[in-house]
């Protein structure tokens, strides 16, 4: 591969940013969908624990889920930094792509996240 056909820099950095994110959108919402063991606070006992759906609305799974976020995110992102480095550089039009995909897995995540929230 020539010199001038190598992916610069900031295009791996932005691809495995996208990547973090749409990996912290799908590993959060698959964790709580998919009901995987989660971390969970229980403020009255004062402890944590692993549940997969806690036994009452008072425990904060909310950690957990954040946690199952972040690696699915760091995940994603050193899978993209990898690949990044042995392909060439992307045009415009895959760096848009790239980016609309990124806003949609943050906005279906901020909607599915209020769905959870939603008194049913």
């Amino acid at each position: 591969m020539s010199e001038s056909n190598i992916m610069p820099r900031w295009q791996r950095v932005y691809f495995a940013a996208s990547a973090w994110v749409i990996g912290f959108a799908g590993a959060y919402c698959a964790a709580q969908w998919g009901e995987w063991p989660k971390l969970t606070y229980f403020p009255l006992a004062r402890k944590w624990e692993f549940w997969e759906m806690p036994p009452s609305p008072l425990p904060m799974p909310y950690i957990g889920l954040v946690l199952w976020g972040v690696g699915g995110g760091l995940v994603a992102a050193a899978m993209i930094w990898i690949v990044s480095g042995r392909i060439s550089k992307r045009s415009d039009r895959e760096i848009r792509l790239v980016s609309a995909w990124t806003l949609s897995a943050f906005a279906f995540s901020g909607l599915f996240y209020t769905w959870n929230l939603w008194p049913f």
